[in-house]
């Protein structure tokens, strides 16, 4: 999952990779894709970069980095075995549930940056995550 995904000076992009297959489902991309999305998009999270499979990027908003620098604040990712969602939650808006570390999402829905609705084929495909930062 890359969650601050920046080349150059395009935007932000939210995106998923893995080796098998793994789909998000397009229909719920659509109905539920953020406020201020962008339009392009992919659904296939399969990655190979020998054969131009990119893994997949939902509808999403994508700030760039000058709004991040001024509107610092909290970005995390909710993922369950349905779906991965990302949010940006400005620092003056932190909620006390994530404060106190006991996230409760459900009110989180103003935040969202990235919602990616997995396809139940992804739940044997995905294991456990490592956190890398490349600066």
């Amino acid at each position: 999952l890359d969650i601050m995904e920046f080349a150059s000076y395009s935007p932000n992009k939210v995106t998923f990779h893995i080796a098998g297959q793994c789909e998000l489902d397009q229909q719920k991309v659509a109905e539920c894709a953020p406020m201020g999305k962008n339009t392009e998009s992919s659904v296939d999270c399969e990655t190979n970069y020998f054969i131009n499979k990119l893994g997949c990027m939902p509808d999403q908003r994508q700030p760039d980095g000058e709004f991040f620098s001024k509107n610092p604040g909290v970005i995390a990712a909710e993922w369950t075995s349905k779906h991965i969602i990302v949010y940006h939650i400005p620092e003056d808006s932190i909620p006390e549930d994530l404060k106190s570390e006991k996230p409760e999402t459900s009110g989180w829905k103003k935040w969202i940056l990235a919602y990616l609705p997995l396809k139940p084929d992804c739940k044997s495909a995905v294991g456990p995550q490592e956190l890398v930062l490349n600066m």
